[in-house]
């Protein structure tokens, strides 16, 4: 139903309420969220019932293996908007440094928001066995108001059978989970 009308009205954001799924829901359930994160042609923002949603001053942007483009644009629109702080992320396994091409990779990203806006940008590395785990401790430590993460891997918790059965972000966040896709299908069908 959610795709028919994705699909029919050309939505952009598709906004679900979401709750804490424990794990063992999570082993013999999918969850609904994380099956239209996937089938969808949009962004998906899952807002929980405990969530501050009155404000938006902290926006954390976990940096995975590549530039996210596309989720910076939306932070920079986000954090123009409501005069928020950005949150630029990278993990670091074992308290050691960043390696070489990770360190670029966070340093692009912070130039690529810089260039392009004047909001305050925190930008640090953070210790954990995945990204997605890590995210979560960091956005629920600083008092975060969204995470934005992309629909692929880095929303996945790794390492773990909770990986297989839609261990994600969205399952154990209580903050408001903004899941971007990198590439816009819908632009792409009308070019």
């Amino acid at each position: 139903t959610v795709n028919k009308y994705v699909d029919n009205l050309q939505i952009d954001l598709v906004v679900l309420g979401a709750k804490r799924e424990n794990w063992f829901k999570e082993l013999l359930f999918e969850s609904k969220a994380k099956d239209i994160i996937r089938s969808v042609n949009s962004e998906v923002l899952c807002v929980y019932p405990e969530s501050n949603s009155n404000r938006l001053k902290k926006i954390v942007l976990p940096i995975g293996k590549y530039i996210p483009k596309r989720k910076i644009k939306l932070a920079y629109e986000l954090a123009k908007k409501f005069a928020a702080n950005v949150h630029l992320i990278s993990l670091t396994k074992n308290g050691r440094t960043l390696s070489n091409e990770d360190t670029k990779i966070l340093m692009a990203s912070y130039q690529y928001l810089k260039d392009i806006t004047n909001v305050p940008i925190e930008c640090k590395t953070v210790l954990g066995s995945n990204l997605a785990q890590a995210t979560v401790q960091y956005a629920e430590d600083i008092g975060a108001d969204l995470i934005l993460v992309n629909a692929g891997s880095e929303s996945l918790f790794k390492g773990s059978v909770l990986r297989r059965w839609g261990g994600n972000i969205v399952n154990h966040s209580s903050i408001p989970v903004l899941s971007v896709h990198a590439i816009n299908n819908k632009k792409m069908r009308s070019q």
